[in-house]
């Protein structure tokens, strides 16, 4: 017990805004929106379609996720870093239905599945290791 209450400790500490894994997901993350994007401009195959977000909604999709890792490693407890999942969730949720459902697809999907999960692991309050955290409130 008190080797896992000092690993607990050093982990609780580590930097998640500044871990590989999370940086990795996250860049992935806007890339993958901004590549879409600039792939319908380019207007070759999709005539005439304009996808149901913009650069400005991809900067707001980021920016939920960047205050989510500021916040979950200040969060003290499983249930406090839960709620902030619930919140940032809820907020993913409502930006991809005032998107019409278009900003967030599979792959997508699982980048922020691996933000939200890595974050969680690192704090130590999420068990096993592949638990999806989002599921519960996600619907995308």
């Amino acid at each position: 017990n008190l080797i896992l209450y000092f690993l607990k400790c050093f982990m609780s500490n580590s930097n998640i805004v500044d871990n590989e894994e999370i940086k990795s997901s996250v860049k992935n993350l806007e890339d993958s929106m901004i590549d879409y994007l600039d792939y319908e401009d380019e207007d070759d195959e999709n005539d005439g379609y304009t996808p149901s977000y913009n650069h400005d909604d991809v900067k707001t999709a980021m920016n939920y996720i960047h205050e989510f890792l500021e916040k979950i490693e200040k969060a003290e407890n499983r249930d406090e870093a839960l709620e902030l999942v619930e919140e940032y969730i809820t907020k993913l949720n409502e930006l991809n239905e005032k998107c019409d459902y278009e900003i967030f697809e599979t792959d997508q999907r699982e980048f922020i599945w691996e933000i939200f999960n890595e974050a969680m692991n690192l704090k130590w309050f999420s068990f096993p290791e592949d638990e999806d955290v989002t599921e519960e409130w996600r619907e995308f």
